[in-house]
């Protein structure tokens, strides 16, 4: 530190040293010589004082204060490596100073660690093709001013970013470009950074696409009742057989808007417990019998025979009974509904397995309908999504939708195979409980 910056930093201090050298002065009443000798005493007093002191406690702060990097090339270059936003660094000359493997994946799914080393250092179109960066980036050239904007990319599906392009300054000596082999002064470098919006978006567009859904479904049997009570309050109201057939009608609608607000409460406890796991032990092979029990006199009027195929002499794992009792119950309820071909004798089989490759249990669903088309399989654990075909079925949409978040709380999966014609077979694996 030069003498100057010590004086400014410390002048207080000097300043009570000077007024402490006239006063001693005139107390001893000391010539000159007397006065210099003084002020060289008191002169390396305060440097000792500057040196020992003040820069110990300078560094006891230092050390109390997070540590930071230091000024080499390998650090930084570690920290961008480390970022989990896609981020890229250009020079002055629009070369590669480095780069993260996130970024090379935004845009080139081919590279390898090896080719995003042999892109640092090369023009950064060797990289980057698309007109909406490009022309950003040269904006950002021009002006020295960061910019931010919504970008959209098709590489491996529709991807939305959210992109900075900031310039940083290397012209001071504060923060030269030693980090990157610049020299020149006054050079800047360029990072874009990448935040991916995908999932994001997609979130947001779940939201609405379910808030729309909810009300739709809502506001059908809604309209439905509201119907009905003006005309028994005007032409029907004196006719007591229109309005009998009239509130079977509005009881139907209000028993459809009772199950489907109970399943989107259902699904929203079961949203909020995702991430707490079950603990208890539960016996798939009990569970399913109690579904089938529970079943029966809907089956019995249907006219259909179910089926208990049961591979496993018993099937323990970690799970809530509640929520298992209402899985099965939904793919059951389904294939009530989607399964049957209104034949005179027509067959629902549950059947319980173990996968010999990975010991996992398996639990299936099988019936011999009309099938599912494999287009519409992808999608039938989208809320309120409806097979063409079926949306004159009596259910809220939400039943496989709480399905999945079940099978997803426990750690399971499900597996869909449909052929048009022949029938479905759902298929739901659990971890064995060791």
């Amino acid at each position: 530190m030069h003498f100057y910056d010590i004086f400014k930093k410390h002048f207080f201090g000097f300043f009570i040293i000077t007024i402490f050298l006239i006063a001693l002065s005139n107390i001893v009443g000391g010539n000159i010589w007397t006065l210099t000798l003084l002020n060289v005493v008191l002169g390396c007093i305060a440097f000792v004082y500057y040196r020992f002191y003040v820069e110990i406690a300078e560094q006891k702060l230092a050390d109390a204060l997070p540590i930071r990097p230091q000024k080499s090339t390998l650090d930084v270059k570690s920290y961008i490596e480390a970022q989990f936003f896609p981020t890229l660094v250009l020079d002055a000359h629009d070369n590669i100073l480095h780069l993260n493997q996130s970024m090379v994946q935004a845009f080139d799914d081919t590279a390898a660690y090896e080719q995003k080393a042999q892109l640092i250092g090369q023009d950064f179109s060797a990289l980057l093709r698309v007109p909406q960066l490009l022309n950003a980036y040269d904006e950002v050239k021009l002006n020295k001013m960061p910019k931010q904007f919504h970008f959209e990319h098709v590489h491996n599906g529709e991807r939305q970013y959210w992109v900075n392009i900031s310039p940083i300054a290397l012209g001071d000596d504060q923060n030269s470009g030693e980090n990157w082999a610049l020299t020149a002064k006054k050079d800047y470098i360029y990072v874009f950074t990448l935040r991916d919006l995908t999932h994001d978006r997609k979130t947001d567009r779940m939201r609405v696409d379910f808030v729309a859904n909810a009300s739709h479904e809502l506001r059908t049997p809604l309209a439905s009742i509201a119907g009905f009570i003006e005309t028994m309050q005007g032409p029907a109201k004196d006719d007591e057989k229109a309005k009998a057939a009239f509130l079977t009608i509005m009881q139907e609608q209000a028993l459809r808007m009772t199950r489907l607000i109970d399943d989107l409460l259902s699904l929203s406890h079961i949203e909020m417990n995702i991430h707490t796991k079950p603990t208890d032990e539960v016996d798939l092979k009990q569970v399913i019998e109690h579904v089938l029990d529970s079943a029966a006199p809907l089956a019995a009027e249907k006219n259909v025979t179910l089926e208990f195929d049961n591979q496993l002499g018993g099937a323990l794992i970690k799970g809530d009974a509640d929520q298992l009792i209402q899985l099965f119950g939904n793919l059951l309820d389904n294939a009530f509904k989607y399964g049957l071909r209104n034949e005179q004798s027509e067959k629902i089989v549950l059947r319980l397995a173990q996968n010999a490759a990975n010991d996992k249990y398996i639990v299936s669903v099988i019936d011999f309908g009309h099938g599912i088309s494999a287009n519409d399989l992808p999608r039938l654990t989208e809320r309120f999504y409806r097979v063409s075909g079926q949306q004159a079925a009596k259910g809220t949409g939400l039943g496989l939708a709480i399905v999945k978040h079940i099978i997803q709380r426990h750690n399971g999966e499900i597996h869909f195979k449909s052929q048009i014609n022949k029938g479905t077979k759902v298929e739901i694996e659990f971890n064995p409980l060791k």
